[in-house]
């Protein structure tokens, strides 16, 4: 199934706010459409003409900044880069700048071997990591840099770095505190709306601590948290709790109604086995004293035969056929 996450609008989040001490100084454009047709480069960095940015990830900032980005579930190939370098050298020529004035920045989490090896191999470029997880591609006519995000050091990359889908309990915590430190900024949406749902399970365990949501009421910024996410959040657990609530009574009632059907139908069951032995006792005592009686009958036709009295009589005295009295010698 395809991956519909809007990763891209919160990588542009994440790396604005990577460069937040500077904002004053650049200017982010995203999805910059190059011509009529559908080429667009994923973010633009203007820098002022002469700023400094001492930040790792844009030491090698130029005035126009090109940044290619790839989510956590895709990898940066050769023909990537080739694309990305291409939009370098386009947007120099449509805006009439010198290439030189440019720089570009391939952001991925995957380790690109075979583009390192293309580079490296076809191409004579060095490949030099200049700080953590920031591998600089030189013998280029502008800075290139290939940003291995989650290599880079959480302490001072923390937006970018948060930015997948494996976060640990840990990770996610100390980045939800980074943010609540960051106020009132409804433009960090994107990003925390992509992050807390790819960590879903580790977000609704961090909602339910008690001391998360103090921290946000001391750096004042609750109501809105609490509004857009924590209520959210807590509505959807307990919605899942009731579900499961319901699931568990459901299971037992279950049980419990199949237990009293099994007893109140063995004692049905009961009855009427009780019910038909009776009749078999019955039935067999019957037998057993029409047996009897042919006994005591036949002795007594014996004893009338003794004494000569006449079959016809005899037939006519215990009720039987003339025949059957006959028969007994």
């Amino acid at each position: 199934m395809k991956d519909r996450t809007a990763w891209h609008p919160a990588f542009y989040k994440a790396y604005q706010l990577e460069f937040d001490k500077f904002r004053d100084k650049l200017t982010f454009i995203s999805e910059h459409q190059l011509t009529k047709e559908p080429s667009r480069i994923d973010l633009i960095v203007k820098k002022q003409r002469g700023a400094k940015i001492e930040k790792n990830i844009g030491r090698i900032f130029r005035e126009y900044n090109v940044v290619e980005y790839k989510s956590p579930n895709a990898r940066f190939s050769e023909q990537d880069f080739n694309r990305a370098r291409s939009y370098v050298f386009l947007y120099a020529s449509i805006e009439k700048i010198h290439v030189t004035d440019m720089s570009l920045t391939i952001a991925t989490y995957h380790y690109p071997r075979e583009l390192m090896h293309y580079l490296e191999n076809e191409e004579r470029c060095t490949l030099t990591v200049e700080e953590e997880g920031i591998i600089v591609v030189g013998n280029n006519i502008c800075p290139m840099q290939i940003i291995l995000l989650h290599k880079l050091p959480e302490k001072d990359n923390i937006w970018v770095k948060s930015l997948h889908d494996n976060l640990t309990l840990e990770e996610l915590s100390r980045f939800l505190e980074e943010l609540a430190k960051l106020g009132e900024r409804p433009e960090t949406d994107a990003l925390v709306d992509v992050i807390t749902n790819k960590n879903y399970e580790i977000f609704k365990e961090i909602i339910m601590v008690k001391k998360f949501e103090e921290m946000l009421v001391e750096l004042g910024c609750y109501d809105r948290w609490y509004n857009k996410y924590i209520l959210k959040e807590k509505d959807q657990i307990h919605a899942m709790l009731e579900k499961e609530v319901r699931e568990e009574l459901n299971a037992k009632l279950k049980e419990k109604i199949e237990e009293e059907l099994k007893a109140k139908l063995k004692k049905e069951i009961e009855e009427k086995l009780k019910a038909e032995l009776k009749k078999e006792i019955v039935k067999e005592e019957f037998k057993a004293r029409d047996r009897a009686t042919q006994v005591k009958v036949v002795e007594m036709i014996k004893n009338m035969k003794k004494h000569s009295i006449a079959d016809k009589e005899i037939a006519e005295i215990v009720g039987l056929p003339l025949e059957r009295v006959k028969k007994v010698k």
